[in-house]
């Protein structure tokens, strides 16, 4: 449990966020609501427009309506268009990285000593970013990337180094 509010049902009008006493504690209503993750945020839907990212007060956090929204950790979600690309936003509602990508893995957030990095691809290649030197990339190869807990990538029969180098 993150949060003492809730989403709760009410027929024929939606979903409410309500306290542990039933009070309601955000005016608006929503088509869809999830519960409050360990960020303080959560994913509703409004209305047909699309998902959004709101704080506990009900402020809306994203600029945009989103095909889909799904948390994926470290307080990072991915943020999906109706063509299927994606991009990632953080708690904030503040876009890291541009809706533009096509490939994400299953743990697309990886951790290296105490360095944290984003894996992701687009059109068949796999770009790796350093979360914590402002989304810088740090390389990109065609192919899908394989993180490894050792330390390094694979994709097909090369491997990296955590900072792009080819190993022999």
């Amino acid at each position: 449990i993150h949060t003492s509010i809730f989403p709760v049902y009410i027929m024929d009008q939606g979903y409410e966020y309500r306290d542990f006493d039933g009070k309601k504690v955000i005016e608006e209503t929503y088509l869809l609501a999830e519960p409050f993750d360990d960020c303080g945020t959560a994913i509703v839907q409004k209305d047909e427009k699309g998902y959004s990212l709101i704080d506990e007060t009900g402020k809306i956090l994203t600029n945009s309506y989103y095909y889909q929204i799904k948390y994926i950790g470290s307080s990072y979600y991915v943020v999906y268009n109706n063509d299927g690309f994606f991009g990632i936003i953080d708690n904030d509602g503040k876009e890291i990285l541009p809706v533009e990508y096509t490939y994400l893995p299953d743990a697309p957030i990886v951790q290296y000593l105490k360095y944290n990095y984003f894996i992701v691809g687009k059109h068949g290649r796999s770009y790796v970013y350093d979360i914590d030197h402002k989304m810088e990339e740090v390389f990109s190869v065609e192919g899908e990337l394989v993180y490894h807990e050792e330390g390094y990538f694979s994709c097909g029969y090369n491997y990296y180094t955590i900072d792009g180098e080819l190993m022999k």
